[in-house]
This record gives C-alpha cells, sequence and structure tokens, in this order.
C-alpha cells in the first residue's frame, strides 16, 4: 500500500507533490481552512466526496495521478478558482 495524506492539521496549504500517496481518508473534508491542495506525481485513483466540504479550496492540483473521475462534489465552494487534472501517461 501506499502512504496516506495526514487531515490532522489545519493548514491552508497543503503540497505534497511526489509522496507516492495512493490514497486521500474521507477525513479531508475537515480541513475546513485549506485554500490550496496540491497532490500531483502521487497514486491516487480516486478523491474522496468530502473534498466538496472544502469551501475555502481555491486551488486544486491532482495532475499526474491515477484519476479515472472526479467526485461531483468538487466545486460546490464556491471559492475553487484552479483545477489542475491532468491524467499520467501510461
Amino acid at each position: 500500500g501506499g502512504h496516506r495524506a495526514p487531515t490532522d492539521c489545519h493548514f491552508f496549504f497543503q503540497v505534497l507533490n511526489n509522496n507516492n500517496i495512493a490514497e486521500l481518508p474521507s477525513g479531508i473534508g475537515r480541513l475546513s481552512m485549506l485554500e490550496q491542495l496540491t497532490l500531483s506525481n502521487n497514486n491516487l485513483s480516486h478523491i474522496p466526496e468530502s473534498i466538496g466540504y472544502l469551501r475555502r479550496l481555491q486551488i486544486l492540483l491532482v495532475n499526474n495521478n491515477s484519476l479515472e473521475s472526479l467526485p461531483e462534489t468538487i466545486g460546490g465552494g464556491l471559492a475553487l478558482q484552479e483545477l489542475g487534472c491532468k491524467k499520467k501517461k501510461l
């Protein structure tokens, strides 16, 4: 298994590029102060629906992961300005 992203801190900016993260815990939605989440170049196959609870999230970068789709809850907060989700090249 891969690593899990931490959810126990109140970060405004969480940069976790190149960390071999395989999953985000559903508790990610509790990081209510989060404005930028950068998870590019990991091994994520999905993003939990709870990401929609991040109402302050302005930038979400998940480039070069193994994502098949994004949850419909993304963009529920009006703050989202930038979404990067280019697919990993095989």
